[in-house]
This record gives C-alpha cells, structure tokens and sequence, in this order.
C-alpha cells in the first residue's frame, strides 16, 4: 500500500502580484491568520490590509487529508477570492489554483505534489530587445464605436457566453467571435499562472496553436495588459539581431485584452498575426473596439461563473456539515429518560452547524448511572471531531472503571498526547446510586453544575481546583461524594447557557430580573441562573424553560455560542 503522506500534496500560498515576493507554506491542522499586525501567522505590511485581515483554517477530511477554508476577519477593505470579495466572516472552501487578493497583494494557492490534471501552459517570449517593436497603449473606449455590422455576432457571442457553464466553454465562446470578427489568425484565452511569465491556457485556436512546436506569445504585450490596460504590438520591416524572439515568433499584429474581473485581471484575450503562417490577414479596422467588447463581456461572465462556484462551494460544504451535524445529533442520547427513581432532560445546541459541547447518559448497572457534559475549547468542525471522540472515549472508560475520577484521569492522558496546547475539555461527570442515596461527581475545570434542593436552595457543585482535561499529562481526578434528599436537582450547563442569561440581564431581557449594578464581576451569569433556577415552575419541562427564557430576539443573539443543558431530578 502507498504511504498517503508521501502522496498528500503540499499547500502554499505564492504571490503572483504584490509589493513583496511571498512563499508561505502552510501546515494543516494549523490555521493561519493573515494581517498587518506582527501577531499574525503571515504579515502582510500594507496600509490597505488590515491588523487582523483574513483566515485559513482546515476542516479534516478523509485519510487524514485537510481542506483548507478562507474566510475574511472582519477586514476594512475586504478578502477577494478570484476577485468577488468574500461576505460576512463564513468560511470557503479552497481548491487549488484560487487567487486570494488582500490589498496589494494575489496570493495563489498551489498544491505542489497533486496527481490530478494540471492546466495546459503557454510560454511567452521576449520581443522588446533592441528591435523596432512598438507598444501602444489602447482607447478602452474604442469598444463604444463598435461598427453595426458587427451586432450580430456579437449577440450569437453573448448567447454562447451566457450558455457557458464553465471557463473553458466561455472562453473558446470569446475566441471564436474574437477570430471572426477581428481579422486575426491565432487566439489564446489565458489565465494568469503561478509566476509573472506563466500562463495557463483556457482555448486557443489558430494555426500557431495546433502544430506540434511548443506555443509561444508575446510578453511584453501580456506585461503592459496585466497592469489592466488594453495593449497592441506592431513590429516594424527592420529586425535586429536582438530581437530574434520576435522574428522567430514571425508577428505582424499582436492585441491582448485584459478580463477583468472587478478591478482584478482575471484573464488575457490574446490575438495575432504571423508572417510564418504564410501571408497574414489583414486586421480590421475595427478590431480593437471589438475586442475590448468581448473582454469586457468575458469579464461580467467569469464574475457571474466564479460566484456561482463560489456558491456552489458553500452549498456544497453546508450540506456536508448538515449531515455531519445530524450524525453528531445521533451521537448524543435521547432528550429525556427515566432510570428506577431518576428522572433528566438533555439538550444540546450547536452554536453553528457542529457543536463543541456535548451530554451524555451511561447506564452502569441496575442501580447506578452516570451523567457526563463536556465542552471543548472552540467552535466548529475542528472542535465537533474533538468532542465526539472525548464522549466516546469517557463512555467507554465510565463503564470499565466504578469512580468517575478514574475515567475522567484516563481521557485526561487519551486526550493530552492527541491534541494541540491549544484544545482542552471542561468537563463535569457525575454517578448517580439510586440504591445507596449518594452521588459522586467529578468537576474538571468546568464550574457550572448546581444542586438545587426541595426548598429551592441552591449549591454549587465545583471540584478542587482541578483544572480541564487535556492540559496536563499527569493529572489526577478524585470523586467528590454527596448525599442526595427527595427533591433535588442537579443543573449542569455548559458556559453558552450561562453567557447566554449573562447577555439577557445586561439587555433587561429577562423578566423579573434587573440589568446587573456597574460593579458586579464578569461572573455575573452564574449568579443570575442561581437566582433564576427557583423560579422554574414545578413539573415544568426545565430544559425547556431554560433556553425559552434566552432564546429571543437580540442584537447580537444572546445565545452565540454552543449551548447545552442537562437537569437530573432525584
């Protein structure tokens, strides 16, 4: 069998336009942010980008693969992928080859190593030298003084173009109307490369693109219109020595429009003659303002086809992580159940599509139970593959083991050799002994679990000073142990809830409860849901009632984070 990490392709950011040259590596699973700040991953030094510009981050895939995702940070003048600027902060899947414009600055996104078809290329030559060809900047206006005649071709063109359900069509749409209505011999639509003399081929026609010898244009004429300006070459009868690129090349007439995709060149439309060719036809007056037409309306369709990629990328990825979310749902147990004198209600919200809590319900034998609510550090994917590996493994472990402190100290060592410094789990497991009246309880740097009694008193049930698993190697759970009486509660949420009841007394949005004095600490969440837990009406749904009372609308919402509830009655 091969080894998948010899054959899992590199993925780099090369710029292709800039200021600065920029070769940045990238190394999934870690993300990478992008700005003018020294704090960030790649510093990008330019007024326009801003401290904290945009965001790389990677969804794990199949085979220990990575798909890398961008989306903007809150940028001023925005994130531009294939230059349609990114909305909002939602992240976008990235292929290669995808130009990312921050500022001054394209990035191109290659996968140095990937086994799939690569693009055909076209070589460009240098034909200034000393000889005597000329560059001359166009009229982009000419295009406003199209001749009548040409109406209908250009209608056919708009036809095929708008038919066009992909680049490559668009482009051999443009060529062949640029070719019948221009009086040119050889076409090429080309796509900017990795390198500033590289070019990917989308069509060319013409009979100096269909022999066997290796293709060539001019580079000069590709450099003047990468600046976005329509360029023309005409070489005069004397040829000097110097110039033996252009005599090779046998050119006569040479016009390259740029495609401009919003202010981005996005592609070339590359025309010309050849004296090699045989006798060169003879270019149409009117040439140029049609030309430029049809770039300009290339330009409006490959905007229109790369935000409908741009939109088929994001459906696509929705409808991964729906069905992703519906599995995580089925991880989970059911919302409410009854164990011999034991009553609870679960429940669990994503704050986006996958959610980095979860609860968990583990019948031990005829008389005891376990309860587990874990939270892990972050949001999304990355924290959703996290968080259902930890529930699986704590599951498991609660049923070899009889003390809740022994399986949270058995993740602890799964988990920390696993994962990043970055990631970690609060966590609270509890044991429930229906036969013995008690409950043991383990309180991993979580702090949101109460027990409320009969008479509505409520306390707290925190562990001792232990931190959340995952931080430390060594670390070491013990079992808290506590009588239970007829009529309690025990409430664990994760910190969605508690922020959630935070942010609804701050808005005056919960009733009977006013906003918080000036001085009250950032705790303040706790000490709100420890007033609002008595309130809840007897032989009422609590978890129920619980999100009823923060989940209204609010700007921003109160509930803005992973939000889960679990509630036990004794």
């Amino acid at each position: 069998m091969a080894d998948s990490d010899n054959m899992r392709p590199e993925l780099k950011l090369l710029s292709t336009d800039g200021p600065t040259p920029i070769a940045f590596e990238l190394a999934p699973p870690a993300a990478v942010t992008i700005g003018r700040s020294a704090q960030q991953t790649l510093v990008l030094d330019d007024p326009s980008v801003s401290r904290a510009h945009a965001r790389i981050t990677f969804a794990p895939g199949g085979e220990g693969e990575f798909h890398p995702l961008l989306a903007d940070a809150g940028s001023t003048h925005g994130t531009y992928l294939n230059g349609l600027r990114l909305t909002g902060t939602q992240a976008v899947p990235l292929h290669p080859g995808d130009r990312i414009t921050i500022g001054p600055w394209t990035l191109r996104l290659i996968a140095e190593g990937l086994a799939p078809d690569q693009p055909a290329t076209i070589a460009t030559s240098d034909d200034l030298g000393s000889t005597d060809t000329i560059i001359t900047r166009l009229d982009a206006q000419a295009a406003d003084r199209l001749a009548g005649e040409k109406l209908t071709l250009l209608l056919n063109c708009a036809a095929a173009i708008h038919a066009a359900d992909d680049p490559q069509a668009l482009a051999d749409a443009v060529l062949q109307a640029s070719l019948s209505g221009t009086g040119f011999s050889n076409g090429a639509f080309l796509r900017p490369g990795t390198t500033p003399d590289a070019f990917e081929v989308l069509a060319c026609r013409g009979p100096a693109f269909t022999g066997p010898a290796a293709v060539h244009v001019s580079r000069s004429l590709l450099r003047e219109a990468a600046g976005g300006t329509p360029a023309a070459l005409t070489a005069q009868t004397r040829i000097t020595s110097q110039a033996q690129s252009i005599m090779e090349l046998g050119l006569t007439d040479a016009l390259c429009a740029p495609v401009l995709v919003g202010s981005e060149v996005a592609a070339y439309l590359y025309l010309d003659n050849r004296s090699i060719a045989g006798t060169p036809r003879r270019v149409r007056e009117d040439a140029t303002g049609f030309a430029l037409g049809l770039a300009r309306m290339a330009g409006l369709a490959m905007s229109n086809l790369q935000r409908l990629d741009i939109e088929r990328r994001h459906a696509r990825m929705e409808a991964e992580l729906t069905s992703a979310a519906a599995v995580q749902q089925l991880m989970l147990p059911r919302r409410e159940g009854r164990f011999a004198r034991i009553s609870y209600l679960g429940e669990s919200r994503a704050g986006r599509y996958l959610g980095g809590d979860f609860f968990d319900v583990v019948p031990l034998d005829d008389h005891r139970l376990a309860f587990a609510l874990g939270d892990v550090a972050g949001k999304g994917v990355a924290a959703a593959v996290l968080v259902t590996t930890a529930q699986g493994y704590l599951h498991a472990a609660l049923q070899r083991h009889d003390d809740p402190g022994r399986a949270v100290s058995e993740l602890n060592r799964f988990f920390h050799v696993r994962c990043p410094p970055s990631k970690f789990i609060t966590l609270w497991v509890g044991v429930f002994d229906v036969a013995a009246g008690t409950l043991d309880y383990v309180d991993a740097g979580h702090g949101h679990a109460v027990l409320m009694n009969a008479a509505g008193q409520c306390t707290m049930l925190v562990g001792q000073h232990d931190g959340p698993v995952g931080i430390l190697p060594d670390s070491s759970f013990e079992s808290l142990h506590r009588t239970l009486d007829d009529g309690d509660k025990v409430f664990v949420f994760s910190d969605g809830i508690v922020e959630a009841f935070g942010h609804a007394a701050e808005q005056d949005m919960l009733d009977g409860f006013a906003p918080p004095p000036a001085e009250e600490t950032k705790d303040f969440g706790s000490g709100i849901l420890l007033r609002f837990l008595p309130t809840l009406p007897a032989g009422a749904d609590d978890v129920a009632a619980l999100f009823a009372a923060v989940d209204r609308p609010a700007d921003p919402p109160l509930i803005n984070d992973d939000a889960t509830a679990l509630v036990v009655r004794w």
